[in-house]
């Protein structure tokens, strides 16, 4: 069945899920001045039907959504200004309200975030001087964030996946030399790898895949989806 189309059209926004609900969080707009949105859109899976919900604290784009008990968390991204943000708020869906939590150490954007054994790890990203390798872990109980071991290299755009109580990261974009000088290009990583958490290491596990953008759990699987490049 094919849903109704976003009522408008945005990029760079987030994507969660809460109370049976779709939310697409910020972004900024497909037009000539590219407006960073603060606006929250809601599909309602039992109408089928597009809402909207109160807007988030602050406008933001290129940053990351995660759910968890029915909460949606808005991390990092870029404001209107186009620095980079440690801001993090949550929209709790069952009583309707934004509140604003700790901020991450590093601010960053366009980097991997996922809820992995009721904790929030983020992962890599853009920082306003470049990409950083640094993993941070957000506790939701206690409200406080902790350094993690970093991820092999700098890169963005790379994807976080929690499965089977393991850690996996996917793909995403990091600086590489041309094969016939030392200049360094953005590449896209094919490599998946996973956390040990028992040694407080990332290890390869597969350097197979092609480009991924986006990763997603189904079953006991894990698929990568091949997306259009931006």
């Amino acid at each position: 069945m094919a849903m109704p189309p976003v009522p408008s059209p945005r990029f760079l926004f987030g994507l969660a899920e809460a109370e049976n609900s779709i939310f697409v969080v910020g972004g900024r707009e497909l037009k000539d001045q590219e407006q960073t949105l603060d606006s929250v859109l809601v599909y309602d899976r039992q109408s089928f039907k597009w809402g909207e919900s109160d807007p988030s604290p602050y406008p933001v784009y290129g940053h990351s959504t995660v759910s968890h008990n029915d909460v949606v968390y808005v991390l990092g991204g870029k404001g209107d200004n186009k620095s980079c943000l440690k801001k993090v708020c949550a929209y709790d869906a069952k009583r309707f309200e934004w509140k604003e939590l700790a901020p991450m150490t590093t601010a960053r954007s366009l980097f991997g975030a996922v809820v992995h054994k009721d904790k929030i790890y983020v992962a890599a990203g853009v920082t306003d001087t470049g990409l950083t390798d640094s993993v941070e872990v957000y506790d939701i109980k206690s409200n406080k964030w902790s350094e993690s071991a970093v991820f092999p290299q700098e890169r963005s755009s790379v994807n976080l996946v929690s499965l089977a109580d393991s850690l996996y990261a996917v793909g995403g974009f990091g600086m590489m030399p041309l094969e016939d000088s030392d200049e360094l290009v953005p590449k896209e990583m094919n490599d998946i790898w996973r956390y040990d958490e028992t040694q407080k290491k990332w290890t390869g596990i597969l350097r197979e895949i092609q480009y991924a953008s986006g990763a997603t759990v189904l079953g006991v699987r894990l698929n990568t989806l091949r997306l259009t490049k931006m």
